[in-house]
């Protein structure tokens, strides 16, 4: 699997759109990989997890061909996740007509939010796959994906995660999350894998004090640097990840971020990898 890592930050982008703190002046004006837009990721050309409005920008930047796309994995209804005003694009009288359907998978919050979006998904070419059971995996072109238990409000935004298996590999997508929920973790322990490459969820980076217990022992729905560099050690524990896997981080917040250099210097004591956007992980 090729996956690359189209956004990294949260919502409001780093540097935030509107902002001009210590962070956001220090990225802005060192640029290169302290630029970092909204969330997405692309497998192999053809699967995407996540659609944000900076998807036409990520088209670009990355050279992508978007029309290559034939199944989207929506991992939550968040506006930084997921803009589905795009698709209507993908009608005909906007472009040369795309034979073949997007297949979009998401839960209930998702498929709710296209049917109030989008009046003709036939003309956009986009079929909508309802997610409403978790730890159940289904096949898409070759690869088995398994949607998990996320900690990220799932009664609002419907939050999932994604274990995605293909020829031997396995990759786990675990953003917007907290730490884990024990269903997750006792589905992966005996889910009889193991995990070449995990992405997680690093919003909140420098906040030392965000743990797996939360702060103060309330969640809050995203993990620091820290609380990722547990999940990675109770990965190694229950025997799914060693060494050799890849951990990145990625989702990073401004208001809780540093440049990327001033970040992979704290997480190389951890050895966890600060992702940036165009990164490729080859698994």
């Amino acid at each position: 699997m090729r996956i690359q890592l189209l956004g990294t930050a949260a919502s409001e982008g780093i540097p935030g759109v509107f902002c001009n703190c210590e962070v956001c002046k220090a990225c802005r004006a060192l640029g290169g990989k302290n630029f970092r837009s909204r969330q997405q990721t692309i497998i192999d050309e053809g699967l995407l997890i996540d659609f944000p409005a900076d998807t036409v920008m990520h088209s670009y930047v990355h050279g992508l061909n978007l029309s290559k796309v034939h199944t989207c994995l929506v991992t939550h209804s968040h506006g930084d996740h997921f803009c589905p005003t795009e698709f209507f694009i993908r009608g005909a009288s906007f472009m040369d007509l795309i034979e073949e359907r997007m297949t979009i998978y998401g839960t209930e919050a998702v498929l709710s939010k296209i049917e109030k979006t989008i009046e003709n998904p036939e003309k956009s070419r986009i079929a909508g796959i309802l997610i409403d059971t978790l730890f159940e995996s289904f096949e898409v072109r070759g690869y088995k994906v398994t949607p998990l238990a996320a900690d990220h409000d799932y009664a609002t935004c419907g939050s999932v995660l994604y274990l995605i298996e293909k020829d031997g590999k396995a990759y786990l997508h675990g953003t917007d999350t907290a730490y884990f929920p024990e269903e997750t973790w006792s589905f992966l322990e005996k889910a009889g894998v193991h995990l070449d490459a995990v992405v997680l969820d690093a919003t909140f980076f420098t906040w030392d004090h965000l743990t797996k217990t939360g702060v103060d022992g309330l969640s809050y729905g995203h993990m620091s640097m820290f609380c990722c560099a547990q999940v990675k050690e109770r990965l190694e524990e229950i025997g799914i990840a060693d060494r050799n896997t890849k951990v990145v981080l990625t989702h990073m917040a401004h208001c809780a971020a540093a440049t990327h250099d001033e970040m992979q210097k704290k997480a190389d004591a951890y050895g966890l990898i600060v992702g940036y956007d165009g990164m490729v992980i080859d698994i």
